[in-house]
């Protein structure tokens, strides 16, 4: 069965129609504190510690920004925290 194009199978509906929940933006937040925070800053990693530094630090920072951003949510799911 296909999808009309303007729907998505990715997408769940959230509480608040189109807006995002606290604990999205709880989530959101972590993931973005421990991300690299720009393209500015990656050029200076590289231009301090070199090209093979700077994309190890992206290549191990990513990862675990991502994966906290999903403990988390976890954890607030499974305690049924809500804001």
């Amino acid at each position: 069965m296909r999808r009309p194009l303007h729907q998505s199978s990715h997408s769940a509906p959230t509480r608040c129609g189109s807006r995002s929940t606290g604990v999205q933006a709880v989530v959101a937040l972590t993931v973005m504190t421990l991300f690299v925070p720009c393209v500015a800053n990656f050029l200076m990693m590289v231009r301090e510690r070199g090209l093979r530094v700077g994309l190890a630090i992206v290549g191990v920072i990513t990862p675990i920004a991502i994966f906290t951003g999903a403990g988390v949510n976890f954890v607030l799911h499974a305690f049924g925290v809500q804001f």
